[in-house]
């Protein structure tokens, strides 16, 4: 079978760690072509990901990009505000998308990309990678067949130690849209709603601690999203929820260093999920104490037949291969994505409800997508 050709538009830390390496480990795709408005950074990344025909085309015009036949599909890895514009092209072209997240600034610019997508029958994904990692993969299976009984209550905290440092476009709200609640929480807001259903009411609280950033070149930089936020949740199902995240706490280490708890509470039982241990859980039943379970070999392995196998010791790149690797099987096969624009659109508007929440000091309701 003919390699899957990829685009990526949008070639930052990210797009490079975790979307091309996956990409070139995966054995049924490659780079066909790469697009960023830094021109030296797309004659870097032509000659890192050249290959038997020499450098990888490279484009510093999306649209220059979208015209190559041998592109099948694309990863748009660029600022949030460009997402919908890129998107909304892409599947106009016929290009299968894998998106970050947020998806964009607003649900309803999601809801213009997840009408795109289904409107020209292009495969579309969003890049809640947290998704795949083993242990949560099996607390979705524990909470969906009902091995924790009833859930009453879920608890995030995703906590970071980053320097006071300039964050690009990403400390300016005009072009990410949010703060911590887009970058980290967005991610728990999909566990939480994957396993129990939507959020339909929240009470937020955010702070910009830190409103002016010190910049590579000894200026500052001003910042005017959030840098720390929290909520309650309720959903549907009648369950409550708990989030924080922030970048600010000091001694916790960065990226996958960092604390990454996710907690749930059910009348049959308890679960505990750690990043940093990302093949155990911490299981606990009614009258008894937190005991350590191993996640079953089958939530480790690869989620799609006939790729390349994820690298069972190292499981922090395995479940960031294991998703594009599940992107390229709904390709393959045809299937709808999971999670896909449907579920980033969901998280979106519980971000921009906690956002409504922060800025009038009371309870909102969620808007509901569907």
């Amino acid at each position: 079978m003919e390699r899957i050709g990829f685009g990526l538009i949008g070639l930052g830390r990210q797009s490079d760690l975790v979307h091309a390496r996956a990409l070139r480990r995966s054995g049924v795709a490659r780079i066909a072509a790469v697009c960023d408005a830094d021109a030296e950074l797309v004659a870097l990344r032509s000659r890192q990901y050249a290959g038997g025909d020499g450098p990888v085309p490279g484009y510093t015009r999306y649209a220059d990009l979208l015209e190559r036949a041998d592109v099948q599909a694309v990863v748009i890895a660029t600022p949030n505000v460009l997402h919908p514009e890129i998107a909304e092209a892409a599947a106009a072209a016929g290009k299968h998308i894998l998106c970050e997240k947020p998806l964009a600034l607003s649900t309803e610019d999601a809801l213009r990309m997840l009408e795109a997508a289904r409107r020209h029958d292009v495969r579309h994904m969003t890049a809640f990678t947290y998704r795949f990692v083993p242990a949560m993969r099996y607390l979705r299976h524990l909470v969906s067949t009902g091995g924790l009984g009833t859930v009453r209550m879920v608890r995030s905290r995703r906590l970071m130690d980053w320097p006071d440092a300039d964050l690009g476009w990403r400390q300016v709200r005009s072009l990410a849209g949010s703060g911590e609640l887009g970058d980290m929480a967005s991610h728990r807001f999909d566990h939480a709603q994957a396993m129990l259903g939507p959020i339909v009411r929240v009470q937020g609280l955010t702070r910009c601690f830190v409103p002016e950033r010190r910049a590579s070149d000894g200026g500052v930089r001003p910042a005017d999203v959030e840098d720390w936020a929290a909520c309650l949740a309720e959903f549907a199902g009648g369950a409550t929820g708990v989030f924080e995240s922030s970048k600010l706490c000091r001694g916790y280490g960065r990226g996958d260093e960092g604390v990454d708890d996710f907690e749930v509470n059910g009348d049959g039982g308890s679960a505990f999920f750690r990043l940093g241990t990302p093949l155990q859980l911490s299981v606990g039943r009614p009258g008894g104490t937190m005991e350590t379970v191993p996640v079953p070999e089958a939530f480790s392995a690869s989620v799609a037949a006939g790729l390349a196998t994820v690298a069972a010791d190292d499981p922090g790149a395995a479940f960031r291969d294991n998703q594009m690797y599940a992107f390229i099987d709904a390709i393959r096969s045809g299937r709808d994505c999971s999670p896909n624009f449907l579920d980033g659109a969901r998280v979106m508007a519980v971000i921009e409800a906690v956002q409504r929440s922060a800025a009038g000091g009371r309870a909102v309701d969620v808007v509901q997508v569907g």
